[in-house]
């Protein structure tokens, strides 16, 4: 919990944006700036394989487990804001050239 903040806050993403941007003009901006971020497709694939997010993971310590499920966690919550369909990103990076210089 952040000082000052109740964690009930974080209990859906509209109380969030409120708790963490009061101000409601730089609010709108940061929201209609995950909506843009929802239509950049490759980018948001990108982000999902950098995460990790659709193999296992195979940390060696707890703590790179921790780390890996707390990137998952992060791209998932991108993408949620962005309203973002992880099964069709998955559909565009099955799609990908397997070589380079392939096109898809």
């Amino acid at each position: 919990m952040m000082r000052g903040v109740p964690s009930r806050l974080y209990d859906t993403a509209v109380n969030w944006f409120a708790a963490m941007w009061p101000d409601g003009g730089r609010r709108r901006v940061v929201l209609e700036q995950y909506r843009m971020l929802g239509t950049q497709r490759a980018l948001l694939a990108d982000i999902a394989l950098r995460a990790n997010l659709f193999g296992p993971i195979r940390a060696e310590t707890d703590r790179q487990a921790a780390i890996e499920e707390g990137r998952r966690q992060l791209a998932l919550e991108i993408f949620k804001t962005a309203k973002t369909d992880i099964d069709q990103l998955w559909e565009q990076i099955e799609k990908r050239p397997s070589k380079r210089g392939e096109r898809p």
